[in-house]
């Protein structure tokens, strides 16, 4: 059986020759499977593609592509599909934290009939911004559908043969495989692991990232803001109303009350901050229909080594 592992990479000439490695030598434990390795420079300003170079030269099984710049980190693993030889894909980090053996689990999962198995870290060896950032990622995608409460996603991840040909099928689902399959398949599960210490640097991932990570939650293959702008335009025309009917009751009482004109700016002001923020949600989920239907690229391939596009 022929397993694919495809690793993003951006920064890690010190850690993927060792990851590579690590990877190998727990594939010869295996003899029942073969592996394919995807190795993916994402615009790394470091050796990382040098590196990539090296290890595909020595291996043929090793695939190597070069992205024109720093896309990030979805559009790299979108890259891989082009390229996907093995029955089982499996997606994992560049840094040495996720176990290699771990690969093998992922892949018993799968074989039990699964099409999508993520990696649980019960104790996740990252700064403090990370874990909340993980914690709150998994709560998005709860608020909107893309998952249960039960599952807790990672980036250490394995698709089924019926998930990638589910993917493949869709060019516009490829940057969020596992976000896209969860709206077409309820074979999805946990498998729990450990969660290694990083040996070299740090994370690559800044806040604004982070926050660009939790935007695109909210918004692709969902309504759930469009939904939330209807309920709030709702609340706030009752509140309106209520207002209205209270102004007239007190003037009608209190006929030398006066209006107040601090209070009609805050008013006017809150409600047109309001009014400027949905309508941002409504241009953002236009933007991104925008990019679909122009066909603007997700990501551009300098050069690959040892590859054949895969149709």
């Amino acid at each position: 059986m022929l397993i694919t592992v495809a690793i993003p990479c951006y920064k890690s000439g010190r850690t993927l020759g060792e990851v590579v490695k690590e990877i190998k030598y727990e594939f010869s434990l295996r003899p029942e499977y073969d592996y394919q390795i995807i190795l993916v420079n994402d615009g790394s300003p470091d050796n990382t593609f040098e590196v990539i170079y090296d290890l595909c030269k020595n291996d043929p099984k090793i695939i190597g592509v070069n992205l024109a710049k720093n896309f990030g980190q979805a559009a790299a693993k979108a890259a891989v599909f082009n390229y996907v030889d093995g029955e089982v894909l499996v997606s994992m980090d560049d840094d040495g934290q996720h176990p290699p053996a771990g690969i093998f689990e992922l892949v018993d999962a799968i074989n039990n009939g699964d099409d999508l198995v993520y990696a649980h870290f019960e104790s996740k060896q990252h700064s403090g911004i990370r874990v909340v950032s993980s914690r709150l990622h998994n709560w998005i995608m709860y608020l909107t559908g893309t998952k249960s409460r039960e599952i807790k996603s990672s980036s250490f991840y394995a698709l089924s043969a019926f998930a990638i040909k589910t993917i493949r099928k869709n060019p516009l689902a490829w940057n969020t495989g596992p976000r896209f399959l969860r709206l077409v398949s309820n074979r999805v599960s946990n498998v729990a692991m450990e969660h290694r210490d990083r040996k070299y640097g740090t994370s690559n991932y800044t806040f604004k990232m982070l926050f660009s990570k939790w935007f695109d939650t909210l918004t692709l293959y969902n309504v759930f803001l469009i939904r939330l702008i209807f309920r709030s335009g709702l609340l706030f025309s009752i509140g309106g109303l209520i207002g209205a009917v209270i102004m007239v009751v007190l003037r009608i009482l209190r006929p030398g009350m006066p209006v107040g004109f601090a209070s009609l700016m805050v008013v006017l002001l809150t409600v047109s901050g309001i009014m400027m923020l949905l309508m941002g949600i409504v241009g953002e989920y236009v933007g991104k229909l925008y990019l679909m239907v122009g066909g603007f690229p997700m990501y551009a391939v300098r050069e690959t080594l040892n590859a054949k596009e895969v149709s």
